[in-house]
């Protein structure tokens, strides 16, 4: 017949939700990696946060942002047969990047400053050396994360409440459940410290010059985003963490007092409260591992603030 469209996800009414800039997906139930896929490097290009492998092209990966999501293809971390997954998106500026040259070095940024979220790509300089990379979000980050793409390198994270007891800065790595490593170490790229405009890192003794890397960043909105840190309590009962609003993703780490997994939680997993008791639990995912989804890890509760 004439006048239909064919009922495909091409086809589909666009809506006003923004363009999907970043995802981050992982298959719920079997053990297999997470994948990471930005509108910047491109559809197809996947990075693995459990990993240290390099970028890599994945035709049957991601193969399209749209309009308040994306289009997956057979690529059976995204898309096995019978499995369900689990997908956190960010919206950056619609695949649209700019040279960015307020570091000492250039970077290609999509931002979006309304959210505080940036995709920031960047070449490391061709010799040793500390240097600061533009982020394009007019406020300093309070967290970010990046990976060399182009050979195998950590997941470095910066947390501005990271700190040693002296006022050192601390670094995280997404791919490990490691405390949080000293500063300096001398073996890789580390984050310091952020400002309105840029991020800085230093370079440890044996970081490859002239490294592709790229860079996901995010400062704090009110009422949107919170970034902080508490101490645990031991308790049944837990701590009460204030953020403002009722949050719909929690990504929580502890960075001192020995090695403990990241720990990825969501509202959609799971809709209601369990409360308190030690038979209560929060379907988690844990990102420093390719394991299928646990649902007898820890005790969240989502409240109103």
């Amino acid at each position: 017949p004439t006048g239909f469209s064919a009922w495909q996800q091409d086809n589909l009414p666009e809506t006003a939700k923004g363009v999907t800039g970043m995802v981050w997906i992982k298959n719920r139930d079997e053990a297999r990696s997470h994948v990471i896929y930005d509108s910047s490097r491109g559809a197809g290009q996947k990075l693995q946060p459990d990993k240290t492998n390099a970028d890599t092209l994945n035709v049957d990966g991601v193969t399209k942002f749209l309009k308040g999501g994306v289009v997956v293809g057979s690529q059976n971390q995204s898309n096995d047969t019978g499995d369900g997954n689990v997908a956190w998106n960010w919206v950056a500026n619609g695949g649209v990047t700019s040279t960015n040259n307020d570091g000492s070095i250039t970077s290609v940024v999509q931002a979006n400053t309304t959210s505080g979220f940036s995709i920031v790509e960047f070449t490391t300089p061709s010799s040793t050396q500390d240097f600061t990379v533009g982020h394009g979000l007019s406020v300093a980050p309070r967290v970010f994360f990046f990976k060399r793409t182009d050979s195998t390198s950590g997941w470095a994270f910066y947390h501005q409440n990271v700190f040693d007891t002296y006022g050192n800065q601390y670094t995280l790595f997404l791919n490990t459940n490691s405390d949080a490593y000293a500063p300096n170490p001398g073996t890789a790229m580390y984050p310091s410290a952020t400002t309105a405009t840029t991020f800085s890192l230093r370079a440890g003794a044996s970081i490859a010059s002239s490294a592709n890397c790229v860079a996901y960043c995010f400062n704090e909105v009110e009422g949107f985003s919170k970034f902080g840190s508490y101490s645990g309590n031991s308790s049944n009962n837990g701590v009460f963490v204030y953020l403002g609003f009722r949050p719909s993703f929690l990504f929580l780490k502890q960075y001192a007092g020995g090695d403990s997994d990241w720990m990825m939680a969501d509202s959609k997993r799971w809709s209601f409260n369990r409360g308190t008791g030690t038979s209560s639990s929060t379907n988690i995912i844990v990102t420093n591992s390719a394991g299928a989804e646990v649902t007898n890890y820890a005790n969240i509760d989502f409240l109103s603030n």
